[in-house]
């Protein structure tokens, strides 16, 4: 089946739908909108798909809305369902879900309003193929026609995961049943592959639900991520002196921000540097954006991506009282083997196996480019241009990655990466969204002025 639409938007997650409300909450004219997401359509990305409510988000409340201009906005709606709320507060993912489920709601009664046609097409994206007056999307689904598409795809359209190995090695993390461990007695030694905020999302839960055994983390640092300071003080947070940072190479970087990051507020430090961030990235040679994002990336990982105080204290505690065990080693693959999966780990660059009852594969995004195939597709086609690391694609300052013959691309969120490194977060990615929604409006506006003075003529 074929559709024709002036918007496509590929991704329904959190960027896809601050594209979406950003266009419509601006629109002054109707336009034609279909999101095609692999997901349904309230999923809004698999870690916000948790319904477990010891899943907490990593940013406080006061900081997590959507709109660019109203970065309160998550705090006011869950303040006005629960007046105990604080802005400081790191809230269940599960909640910030059902608010932006709330958003999508009204945003597509506003969308009725303003005579903007809407669909969701649950589908897999095959390949993009410019024509000549439209850009072709391919779907598993059949076909969408678009003037402009927007690449809103997070890390959802990855290579799809290998289940050979079977139900013991368990890859989507945020919808197990952790409950139902408790009357498998055939489960006792566990292991968390990763140690990142996914795989402490995993260990939190296997903590929790009632289960009582061993759970071995195992991964390339064995470091989880650091925790916020447990009453968060914005004020700390100093505008850093750009002479110590800008022009630096790397290691001059590190320097500088170990000479400032000492001491209990290192985390302030560490906040400080976020709006340099993708000047610094943008700024060093290529060498050093590989050295960053391939030696030191889990180390700026656990310091810049934190998490809620009381969840690091939870997995402190199990690591002193035996139950958690943290293991350098590096996993390269698995194996199913009779009621449990054989993990083959390089430890101390010598190879070794160990078998477990149960496995969660929490090794977090992949962001090398040739791990996307719609992107590889466009890149092998020439039609997008790769970034000169191995991550993600380049776009220009509207955040175009391609205009020409059939329309415009535009791009946000992780497959920007590499151009941008800080480009993941929910800052970014709302103020990333509305630079693409006025751009989208922009230049349907200019498009509708010409084609009325060629109408005219």
């Amino acid at each position: 089946m074929s559709r024709t639409c002036d918007i496509a938007i590929i991704g329904g997650g959190f960027s896809g739908l601050a594209v979406l409300a950003n266009i419509v909450r601006t629109a002054a004219r109707p336009f034609s909108i279909i999101v095609v997401s692999r997901d349904a359509e309230t999923v809004f990305g698999p870690a916000y798909s948790t319904p477990r409510m010891e899943h907490l988000l990593n940013v406080r409340a006061e900081g997590m809305g959507l709109f660019d201009d109203d970065h309160r906005g998550f705090y006011t709606w869950a303040a006005a369902r629960n007046k105990n709320v604080k802005p400081h507060e790191y809230l269940p993912r599960r909640l910030f879900s059902e608010y932006l489920t709330e958003i999508r709601k009204d945003t597509l009664a506003a969308a009725k309003k303003k005579s903007i046609a809407f669909e969701f097409l649950r589908a897999e994206v095959e390949d993009i193929i410019p024509a000549e007056a439209t850009l072709r999307i391919e779907t598993d689904q059949g076909e969408i026609a678009a003037r402009d598409i927007v690449l809103a795809i997070g890390n959802t359209l990855k290579a799809k995961e290998d289940n050979s190995v079977g139900a013991r090695l368990v890859t989507d993390v945020w919808r197990y049943d952790y409950e139902s461990l408790k009357g498998q007695t055939d489960v006792k030694n566990v292991a968390v592959v990763g140690s990142g905020l996914t795989a402490l999302d995993s260990i939190i839960s296997l903590l929790t639900c009632g289960w009582k055994g061993k759970i071995t983390c195992l991964s390339g640092s064995a470091l989880l991520p650091q925790a916020h300071p447990p009453v968060y003080d914005s004020t700390q947070i100093k505008r850093p002196e750009r002479t110590d940072f800008i022009g630096k190479s790397l290691s001059g970087v590190l320097k500088s921000l170990r000479k400032t990051a000492r001491g209990p507020n290192w985390p302030y430090a560490i906040d400080s540097l976020r709006p340099l961030h993708q000047e610094l990235w943008t700024g060093f040679s290529k060498r050093d954006r590989l050295r960053l994002s391939q030696k030191y990336f889990n180390l700026w990982n656990i310091h810049r991506h934190r998490c809620a105080a009381e969840i690091r204290a939870q997995a402190d505690e199990a690591r002193a009282g035996g139950t958690l065990e943290m293991i350098k080693a590096r996993c390269t693959g698995f194996r199913p083997v009779e009621n449990g999966v054989e993990v083959a780990l390089l430890q101390g660059g010598q190879p070794k196996a160990q078998v477990f009852d149960l496995v969660f594969k929490c090794i977090g995004v992949n962001y090398a480019v040739a791990n996307n195939p719609l992107l590889m597709k466009l890149i092998d086609k020439g039609f997008i241009k790769a970034a000169d690391t191995p991550y993600g694609i380049m776009a220009n300052e509207q955040l175009r990655v391609y205009e020409g013959k059939g329309g415009t691309i535009h791009a946000l969120g992780t497959p920007l990466f590499g151009q941008l490194f800080e480009t993941t977060a929910v800052p970014e990615l709302r103020h990333q969204a509305a630079k693409v929604a006025a751009d989208v409006i922009a230049s349907f506006a200019g498009l509708s002025r010409s084609r009325e003075a060629g109408a005219g003529g």
